[in-house]
């Protein structure tokens, strides 16, 4: 069967944090593999029919470096229990809810009881040559979190008919203390919904004005939450505008 190439790149769309090395970011890496890279127990169990199946479409997306933070958990009491949102996203009374890595924040109320909701600052975009829906879950093989309890916000969409950054939101239980990201341990999985080969190409978003205008035009729709656009639409829209071509084109200018 003919692959479908998946371009992928980190980013960090706030401006204060876009000074990053793109080599220390992990190509994705297919779970069979990375499941048990640190793991000393037989990976014999994943020849099995059904664990092969689940896991076949799976990789798992990290970085080459350790990342930690500390957190007062009496501010970040305080940022739950703020009912009319009017914090800032970063701050509670102008101290920070985080320490030692501003590129995590609480950036909007929680939907789960006993939770504040954060951002990771880092964010990755993929795109395909082709249509395929990519879903963004939690690491399951083993699960793996930068805090007890704390879970990766899921979602799918289309990436080859949409440009748009998965940004890693958390739900976190509000007696979170502490943040660790680890080298090489995933941070989240991304599945592909295809029988089809998968081929990663790199590529660096910095480099392409027009890779960042067309993103951010897709960042722009995402936060019509008032309005009834939904992912079809997004995804005519997109399409109408040749976008996909242009995104083609462009990328073949900066895939590494």
């Amino acid at each position: 069967m003919k692959p479908i190439i998946v371009y992928w790149s980190p980013n960090s769309p706030d401006p204060l944090y876009a000074n990053y090395n793109i080599e220390d970011f992990n190509d994705p890496e297919p779970l069979s593999k990375s499941a048990f890279k640190s793991q000393l127990g037989d990976p014999y169990f994943y020849i099995c029919p059904a664990i092969k199946d689940v896991a076949r479409q799976v990789y798992s997306v990290s970085t080459k470096f350790d990342e930690n933070a500390k957190i007062d958990s009496k501010l970040l009491k305080a940022y739950h229990d703020n009912e009319d949102g009017s914090l800032h996203p970063r701050t509670v009374d102008g101290a920070s809810v985080t320490e030692n890595n501003p590129l995590l924040t609480c950036n909007r109320n929680s939907s789960l009881k006993d939770h504040v909701n954060f951002n990771y600052g880092r964010s990755w975009i993929f795109f395909a040559d082709e249509p395929v829906i990519a879903k963004f879950t939690s690491p399951w093989l083993p699960p793996t979190s930068p805090a007890p309890g704390a879970m990766v916000v899921p979602g799918k969409f289309n990436i080859g008919n949409w440009f748009r950054d998965f940004h890693v939101d958390y739900f976190a239980p509000i007696s979170t203390t502490s943040w660790t990201y680890s080298k090489n341990v995933p941070i989240f999985y991304i599945e592909l919904e295809t029988d089809r080969p998968i081929i990663f190409k790199r590529f660096d978003i910095r480099e392409n004005e027009v890779l960042k205008q067309i993103a951010n035009e897709c960042m722009l729709t995402s936060q019509n939450f008032d309005k009834p656009y939904g992912l079809e639409k997004r995804y005519k829209d997109f399409r109408k505008k040749n976008h996909h071509k242009t995104i083609l084109s462009e990328l073949s200018n900066v895939t590494k």
